[in-house]
């Protein structure tokens, strides 16, 4: 059921994920774990459809939806690692017709961290609409924020891929997914937005288990005219996508919601900021670069979430020591039905976990808790302590 390899010092972990097979809590998923670079986990089990008729392999891709939101963040910290993006400069700076509907002193740092009140659209968008990138991102362009930029952060769900994709874009002349292929390449990182028909073969598919609740259900949120209601329902999601839909899902680029990669490269991406910007003994970020990814830009009662949520530079701070293990400084990222990756300086650990069987909420998936406490009893650091944990 569950194949890859594990350091014995590690064993509780795969004890842990093999159990979550035999309770049916998983049909298919990786998980990976590294200390101070290493790979020391890296797990792999049971199927990528949900009549468990093609097995899981080491190579095989999943959707991870927000916890693309880390990778393009990565990409972002990349260009300013090379000095090609300034996170203190008006975001109109690289993007011209962002400064329309007084934005012009916005910033690419309230981006990044969810401060810019463009967590969603003015406007009505559909599904099909995603795929229009100069669409979407000229609407954004065009439209007012929804409170006063930097006074406080609502997530940015759908947008956030939008906003920060298109200051990439700017910059490097290519399309985020286009760049991911040129840093993830180099770095041997297998991570893909927009996955292109090669990919087809590997790429397991998503086993819903929602239970009938909507995003709005999972927060609570009622109100039609609310930040947050307004943000979960444009674009509406569909009830049931159809094969076509899910094909054109998969080939879009939507940077904040549909990367497609494994385990394995959420940790090795996640290792740099957990070594200080050191991978494979060579320097991807900066020190600085890193703190600064890492450091809480805002940490007010969320606009869509409703709770407190502390964002860094396209991260979520580990609140209460309880969504990415018992140290206050781990930070990371979540998405929608269970994965998640993240980093933990103070033990040089970075994880990664992506499953197909999606369950409701955005962090602290009982299987990814579970998981991550394996690796920190494993360490004689004890497990996440009891407290608030993002739904």
């Amino acid at each position: 059921m569950v194949d890859g390899v594990c350091d014995e010092r590690f064993g509780k972990v795969r004890d842990r994920f093999e159990a979550a097979f035999g309770r049916g809590d998983e049909v298919g998923a990786s998980v990976a774990v590294a200390i101070e670079g290493e790979m020391v986990v890296d797990l792999w089990g049971g199927h990528r459809d949900a009549g468990r008729s093609r097995v899981w392999t080491r190579d095989s891709l999943v959707k991870v939806a927000s916890t693309s939101k880390a990778i393009t963040a990565f990409l972002a910290h990349v260009l300013m690692a090379e000095g090609r993006l300034d996170v203190d400069l008006p975001v109109a700076r690289y993007w011209p017709e962002f400064a329309q509907a007084g934005k012009g002193e916005v910033r690419v740092r309230q981006l990044l961290s969810h401060t810019s009140g463009l967590c969603t659209w003015r406007e009505p968008i559909s599904f099909e609409d995603c795929a229009d990138w100069a669409k979407v991102t000229g609407l954004l362009a065009g439209q007012a924020p929804l409170w006063t930029p930097g006074e406080r952060n609502g997530y940015h769900m759908v947008t956030f891929g939008y906003l920060v994709g298109e200051v990439i874009r700017r910059i490097t002349g290519t399309s985020v997914g286009g760049y991911l292929r040129d840093v993830g390449g180099l770095l041997d990182l297998d991570m893909h937005i927009g996955a292109g028909p090669e990919l087809d073969a590997r790429i397991a598919d998503d086993v819903p288990d929602y239970g009938g609740q909507s995003a709005a259900d999972v927060w609570g949120a009622t109100d039609p005219e609310s930040i947050a209601v307004k943000t979960f329902t444009n674009p509406p999601a569909p009830a049931q996508m159809t094969s076509a839909q899910r094909l054109r899902w998969r080939r879009m680029e939507l940077p904040a919601g549909n990367a497609h990669t494994n385990a394995r490269s959420i940790a090795r991406m996640f290792a740099i900021y957990a070594n200080a910007g050191m991978l494979d003994g060579a320097r991807v970020l900066s020190p600085a670069v890193v703190a600064e990814a890492a450091s809480v830009q805002s940490a007010t009662v969320d606009a869509v979430f409703g709770i407190e949520a502390q964002f860094t530079l396209g991260f979520l701070r580990n609140q209460h020591g309880a969504v990415y293990g018992p140290n206050a400084d781990a930070f990371g990222h979540s998405g929608t039905g269970g994965s998640f990756g993240c980093a933990d300086p103070d033990c040089r650990l970075s994880m990664g976990y992506a499953p197909n069987r999606l369950l409701a909420g955005l962090a602290g998936d009982p299987r990814a808790i579970a998981l991550i406490d394996a690796v920190y009893e494993c360490l004689g650091r004890g497990a996440a302590v009891d407290g608030p944990r993002i739904r």
